[in-house]
């Protein structure tokens, strides 16, 4: 504990020899990109759930968000945008408890717009550089379960 809170001069005897500080392994260049590899191997990582990816798209009126599914043809066509509106089921109040809000409620939209503007580019391309998610996919006639606060989760049948 002293060795790391104190100041060290340079003939303290305490002192953490080079070889047993872990963390200067990771300072030379060679070893530096393992440091986002790794973790991806790591098995609590491991998730082998299919997923989707979905983007919310604004509306003609650029007020609303809606969701679209994402198709990466690989070719000159690029992506490929499905309407998916039909797979969320919007929540669009949950009763609160008195003195009980969120903190932080932005739209999705508005804050798409300030970034298209500050980069010069239009709201759709904005949203689909920036409004991309990836969702675990869906059994056939369900969707996903969504909330401008708390977010997505999987709709959930009777018997689940």
């Amino acid at each position: 504990m002293r060795d790391t809170m104190l100041r060290r001069t340079p003939n303290s005897k305490f002192f953490t020899p080079p070889l047993r500080n872990a963390t200067l392994h990771w300072h030379s260049e060679q070893c530096l990109w393992l440091t986002g590899l790794l973790p991806q191997f790591q098995r609590f990582r491991d998730d082998s759930t299919a997923r989707v990816d979905v983007v919310f798209l604004p509306d003609e009126d650029e007020k609303k968000p809606l969701l679209h599914m994402v198709t990466d043809t690989r070719k000159a066509a690029g992506k490929l945008y499905a309407p998916a509106e039909e797979k969320l089921k919007r929540l669009e109040e949950i009763p609160m408890g008195p003195g009980i809000a969120p903190w932080l409620k932005v739209s999705l939209v508005n804050e798409l717009a300030v970034l298209a503007h500050s980069e010069g580019i239009s709201l759709r391309s904005c949203a689909e550089k920036y409004a991309v998610l990836s969702l675990p996919k869906p059994r056939s006639q369900l969707g996903w379960v969504y909330h401008d606060i708390l977010g997505f989760t999987k709709e959930k049948t009777h018997g689940d």
